[in-house]
């Protein structure tokens, strides 16, 4: 793999795991590559077969290749989502391959639930802060009108 593959690869990942979702930002350094379908079982050695993912995840997933409901979801060619649910920061899965997937890479491990909950409480005080801006405006320009009423009450 070059540079410039490695570069694309998180890019194309958006710099985060393709199993668990951590960022790099998060785990404080760049992440692994992991061949999907393991170069041990005959997996190619290209951008299709390789996914940007952090140390956990790729030691847990190893050399595994599956079959059937057994076989791991990739992250960029399926809709994980149909397979797996998220509620409050657990992530619950839907289908044999999801349960199968979550339970493989550990994907409800201690860090990964606090650090989803972290983020639903982070959107949510993002949230609640915009609903304060628009209210704020909202009030400038309630004030700002009544100023201007005022002061044409004033001049007459």
């Amino acid at each position: 793999m070059t540079q410039r593959d490695f570069e694309e690869l998180r890019i194309r990942f958006a710099f985060s795991c393709g199993y668990c979702q951590i960022r790099e930002e998060d785990v404080g350094s760049l992440l692994t590559v992991d061949h999907f379908e393991p170069q041990s079982r005959g997996g190619a050695d290209d951008s299709e077969n390789w996914v940007y993912c952090c140390f956990a995840c790729n030691s847990f997933k190893g050399a595994f290749r599956g079959e059937n409901d057994t076989a791991l979801l990739h992250p960029l060619r399926e809709d994980v989502r149909s397979h797996l649910r998220e509620e409050n920061g657990v992530l619950h899965g839907l289908t044999a391959r999801g349960r199968h997937h979550l339970e493989r890479l550990h994907l409800n491990r201690r860090p990964l639930v606090a650090q989803r909950r972290e983020k639903i409480a982070i959107e949510e005080l993002q949230n609640r802060l915009q609903r304060a801006i628009e209210r704020y405006e909202a009030a400038e320009e309630r004030i700002r009108r009544a100023e201007e009423e005022a002061d044409k009450s004033n001049r007459s």
